[in-house]
């Protein structure tokens, strides 16, 4: 049984690499070094709600990691191409076609957007809500 992270992240992982994106993808907990350019999914916060259902509102965290050296197009680009898959109406079908035993009910409105430097590297990090459920995964 894998964990709910695992599951959420792996979800995103599998279908940001389908885009064909100019970045690698990862998942929060690789132990890559996760050098730019770079798209970094991390699943940051999950809450069960209503208790005991099974069900989870997970905040998940994408992370855009760019070379500022390499210019605002590159960076651009990858950021706009990674907000336009986030944001599809059905990413919900998306994720559950990219992870077996994971369950996506619907997304929150609306997305959240942070920019941030990182040494020499530009990060634009968008926040999604999402509810969904496991049918299997160890807590």
């Amino acid at each position: 049984m894998a964990s709910l992270r695992k599951l959420v992240e792996s979800a995103f992982v599998g279908y940001l690499d389908t885009l064909g994106l100019s970045a690698t993808v990862y998942s929060g907990v690789d132990a890559d070094t996760k050098d730019a350019p770079a798209v970094i999914v991390k699943l940051a916060q999950a809450t069960e709600e209503p208790q005991f259902s099974g069900d989870y509102k997970c905040t998940v965290e994408v992370s855009c990691k760019s070379i500022a050296a390499d210019g605002d197009t590159d960076h651009d680009a990858l950021c706009v191409a990674v907000r336009d898959a986030l944001w599809d109406s059905d990413l919900p079908a998306y994720l559950q076609q990219e992870q077996t035993g994971l369950r996506v009910f619907g997304l929150a409105a609306p997305h959240q957007l942070n920019f941030d430097v990182d040494g020499d590297c530009w990060v634009e990090t968008q926040t999604v809500e999402l509810w969904c459920a496991a049918h299997e995964f160890a807590a």
